[in-house]
């Protein structure tokens, strides 16, 4: 067959222009086409379409396997020849050298323990200081379970023990007038009762607007009194004493420093230089010189825990309490002058100084368990795991250690952990931290606690004692037990503790309840302040019994019949302010079916409260304030304290820091009062505010309120004193 190229016509392959009569011609054409195309793929051996031209893969997949086997072959061959080499170099080098090497294969200086020259002395003075660093931290642990006097908690210079002497000697003149304080208080009350000729209690009709009135009167006459840096480091919190001659604050920041300022003691000045007059002359003017009063600060060696909470028993003026993030919890004797602890996670027999949880806050049993103790010897702590820990000082029993509370004896022994130590217990309250705790002082069996998981409780205490308790701590909140923690946080009338419950949209930081008991205020990083309204007889209730029980009984364990409980104790529709509008002399029913009628109380005109009326939760309606709670990282998150009611018309009003700088003053009502703010001595936000417990309307002082910032410094409001003798007028 002749190629297209010897032909002189155009191969079908070029002929792109054919012209056809009928169909058959043209399938006759396209049946010609595909022979020549055959008949030229087969002169150019291109039997396959010429695929092989551009499938290179293909063209691999046809090469020899001979060839790659020799390859292998070859490459393994120069291996083994290359091996036979070295092995021959390596056995006449042996035999040159008298024997094989036997030495390990060659490592550094630094592993094999040797150090280049002149490094010994280096790694000598290295061992040394930890040695010493191991030594001090023994040494640290066992001096934070000792006793201590003041002497070792201010340092050992002669300038310490002249501040011991000045210190022990306010604190005995503040204890000495605080017993005249009382016995006055015991007098006049005895003469108010006689003068009354024994008629009972007396019992004042409270005029809300007239106190809001006189409390506006007497804070429009709040000036700043006096301002000093107390601690070196940002405060945690804050406590006054309760003497009015010689006032005394407490402080605690970070770092561990207690710090105790006396606003109006007057400095001794020695050196009759300028400086000295016109120090005096200051204070003789009362003037603010940012270095007003006496300071002294406190700590106990080589511990730099911060302090997370002071408090002064309220019929124990002699005694403060401090709480840490040690896991400890210590007492000062202000009248011996002595430091010891009460109550410990851990002992200095750890290994690893035990690893319990650190105690974020803490409060008074004001009259303990069915009024056994006048107040101070049984107190409640929240820890930063969500547990709740009772301590009954009143009962003998050695700090909990390995076999009590400890949570690494607990995991060694496979269990969950069931009780406490011989006089204490705890109880998983929350999921997470427990950032604030309060007990009412009027209804002592009632705890509220608010919780970095967001939520506000309250707690009845007469139930928990029949409720499991957890000595286990975990050390996330993944690892708590969700059965336990449910059961604690249901209803009493359910088998739980709980009274009433509220989630915050972020975490709660802080509850307090009022000083009559009537009030429970809380703070939230949502940016409000809540405030409910809480009836004695609603807290005093026994709702699983059906009775109104005191403030020390338990209720029996077990479910009451919910037939009559459940009825009784559910609200009516209209919300919790409707058992507030009452017309005063209208009968309701308890639950022993008698009819009392209605009561003068909390701060309300025609107020009635009664077993019946008992809101299933006493948390459902707050009254809510805004209020910017944004602290961040380096502010002490803001808590609200209420002020003390001297009078039973008193109104109730409490205080709570500002990011502008101030100390808010609020009604119960919600209604803002004052922002208390000096531009030259208020130049951070003071996150700690606190009343003076024996202040407020009415009283020897007037309205006394503190405020501490991050700095360490402390400003101090009040009405103006009329005499500079560092007494009050």
């Amino acid at each position: 067959m002749s190629s297209p190229q010897d032909s002189g016509t155009a191969s079908p392959l070029e002929d792109d222009e054919v012209n056809f009569e009928s169909g058959d011609e043209y399938e006759e054409t396209i049946r010609k086409q595909r022979a020549e195309n055959a008949a030229l793929l087969a002169s150019l051996e291109l039997s396959t379409g010429g695929s092989a031209l551009v499938d290179p893969e293909g063209t691999k997949r046809k090469r020899s396997a001979a060839d790659v086997e020799e390859r292998k072959k070859k490459r393994l061959s120069e291996q083994r020849i290359r091996a036979a080499e070295d092995r021959k170099k390596r056995l006449k080098a042996e035999a040159a050298n008298g024997g094989p090497d036997l030495r390990p294969a060659r490592t550094s200086a630094r592993l094999r323990g040797k150090l280049p020259a002149g490094m010994e002395e280096e790694n000598k003075r290295i061992e040394a200081e930890k040695k010493e660093m191991e030594f001090k931290r023994a040494q640290s642990k066992k001096l934070l379970h000792q006793e201590h006097k003041l002497l070792a908690l201010l340092g050992e210079d002669e300038e310490a023990k002249k501040k011991e002497e000045a210190l022990i000697g306010a604190l005995q003149a503040v204890i000495a007038r605080e017993d005249e304080e009382e016995e006055e208080k015991k007098s006049k009350a005895s003469l108010k009762s006689s003068a009354r000729g024994g008629l009972g209690d007396e019992t004042d009709e409270v005029d809300t607007d007239r106190a809001l009135q006189e409390l506006q009167e007497e804070i429009d006459k709040m000036d700043l009194l006096a301002a000093k840096k107390v601690t070196p480091k940002r405060l945690y919190t804050a406590a006054w004493h309760p003497s009015v001659q010689r006032e005394l604050l407490f402080t605690g920041d970070k770092e561990g420093h207690i710090g105790v300022w006396e606003p109006f003691a007057k400095k001794a000045h020695t050196s009759g230089g300028d400086d000295d007059e016109t120090a005096e002359s200051k204070e003789d003017l009362d003037q603010v010189t940012g270095d007003d009063g006496i300071a002294y600060t406190l700590r106990i060696p080589d511990d730099s825990s911060p302090i997370s909470c002071l408090k002064v028993p309220p019929h124990n003026p002699t005694k403060l309490f401090s709480s840490s993030y040690n896991s400890t919890l210590r007492k000062i004797d202000l009248e011996k002058g002595v430091s010891e602890q009460v109550f410990s996670f851990s002992t200095e027999d750890d290994d690893d100084g035990g690893d319990g949880a650190l105690l974020s806050v803490f409060d008074f049993q004001r009259e303990g368990d069915g009024g056994a103790t006048a107040g101070g010897d049984v107190i409640w702590c929240g820890d930063h795991r969500g547990g709740v820990v009772r301590i009954d000082l009143r009962e003998p029993g050695a700090p909990p250690g390995p076999g009590a509370g400890s949570a690494r004896s607990k995991r060694s022994n496979g269990g969950s952990g069931g009780g406490g130590g011989s006089n204490w217990q705890r109880w998983q309250l929350c999921e997470k931290k427990i950032g604030g705790l309060s007990i009412n002082p009027m209804s002592p069996h009632v705890l509220s606690v608010a919780s970095l998981d967001q939520s506000i409780h309250l707690f009845d205490t007469r139930r928990l004692s029949t409720l499991p308790q957890t000595s286990f701590i975990p050390t996330t909140y993944k690892h708590v037990d969700p059965d336990t923690l449910s059961l604690l946080q249901q209803d009493v009338l359910e088998g739980g503790a709980q009274l009433g419950w509220k989630k915050s949209k972020q975490a709660s930081t802080s509850v307090d309840f009022s000083p009559d008991g009537s009030k429970l205020a809380a703070v939230s990083y949502d940016d409000v302040v809540k405030v409910w309204e809480m009836d004695k007889e609603w807290l005093d209730v026994d709702v699983v019994s059906g009775a109104t029980a005191g403030a020390g009984t338990v209720a029996k364990k077990g479910r009451a019949s919910t037939s009559s409980t459940k009825s009784n104790a559910t609200p009516k529709k209209g919300g919790l302010m409707r058992y507030f509008k009452k017309e005063e002399g209208e009968e309701v029913e308890d639950l022993k079916g008698t009819s009392t009628s209605s009561s003068k109380g909390n701060g309300r005109k025609g107020a009635t409260s009664s077993a019946q009326s008992r809101p299933t939760d006493l948390l459902a309606s707050p009254l809510v304030i805004p209020h910017n709670n944004q602290t961040g990282k380096w502010l002490t998150l803001f808590r609200v304290r209420w002020a003390p009611t001297p009078t039973s018309t008193s109104a109730n009003h409490f205080t709570i820091g500002n990011m502008r700088r101030s100390i808010d003053l609020y009604s119960a009502e919600g209604k803002y009062l004052r922002g208390l703010y000096d531009e030259e001595w208020q130049s951070a936000v003071p996150a700690v505010c606190v009343f003076h417990p024996a202040g407020g309307v009415g009283s020897q002082i007037g309205e006394r309120v503190m405020g501490g910032s991050a700095s360490g410094r402390c400003v101090l409001w009040g009405r103006p004193r009329e005499g500079s003798d560092g007494e009050a007028a």
